[in-house]
Order: C-alpha cells, then structure tokens, then sequence
C-alpha cells in the first residue's frame, strides 16, 4: 500500500488565537474573558489562573459566576483561595436543584471543586443543608 501525500495546511483562525493567547500582555488576556469564543476565553483565563496573582483572582472568579459553565469551572477550581471556595458556595446555593436533568455534569463537578477545599467547606456548607432539603 503507498503512503498517502499530505500536504501542510494551515491552522484554523480559532487554533491561532487560541494559542496566541500563551504570549499575551495580562491586560489583553482579560479582555479575552469576554470574547465571543469560549476557546479563547478557556485559554485567556488558564494564563491568568497560572499567574497565581491575588488581582487577578476576583476578575476569573466573577467571570465564572457569570458563566457558571464547566470550562469555567474548571480554570477557577485550580485556585486554592477563600473567595474561590465562597464563589463555588454561591453557585451552590443559586442552582436550581429541583430541575431534573441539563445540569448534571456541572453539579457534579461543582461539588468535587468545593469538597476538595475540605474542612474549609464544611462550615459555609452547613448552613444551606440545614435550611433546605436538597436531592443530590
């Protein structure tokens, strides 16, 4: 059998801006939050969650709770911070646990992300599992 011939082809212009995000000024990379591309947004906002700089903290933990998505969720579970842990506590509290499915992987991904803050998690928890009857 010949071997087939394969020619370069060039990258899509997704994949390009994807990874220029990797040599970004910070100040580009937040503006990248907010573009229409979610890829881009996944990129810009892991270089920001590796930079492990407090300013940024508040900015990536704002942008998943307006998404409150599961790539979102994904960047800002890598930082081990209390405002990470209060931000996945109000996502906990504002989800809609009586709907029946849609959510799912979200909901389970979100209760690993706070269980793995521990004991820390437990005393915020505590009160929203008293107050309501929850169906997990």
């Amino acid at each position: 059998m010949k071997s087939a011939r394969t020619e370069p082809v060039l990258d899509a212009a997704w994949r390009r801006r994807f990874q220029s995000t990797r040599c970004r000024q910070t100040s580009s990379l937040l503006r990248l939050l907010n573009d229409a591309d979610t890829g881009v947004q996944y990129a810009a906002a892991l270089k920001l969650a590796q930079m492990s700089d407090p300013a940024f903290i508040s900015q990536l933990v704002d942008w998943f709770l307006q998404r409150r998505s599961r790539f979102a969720l994904s960047v800002v579970s890598k930082i081990n911070h209390p405002q990470v842990l209060n931000a996945f506590i109000q996502a906990f509290n504002n989800e809609r646990w009586d709907e029946g499915h849609g959510r799912t992987a979200f909901r389970r991904d979100l209760q690993l992300a706070i269980a793995a803050f521990g004991e820390a998690a437990v005393s915020k928890l505590v009160p929203f599992l008293l107050s309501d009857t929850v169906e997990m």
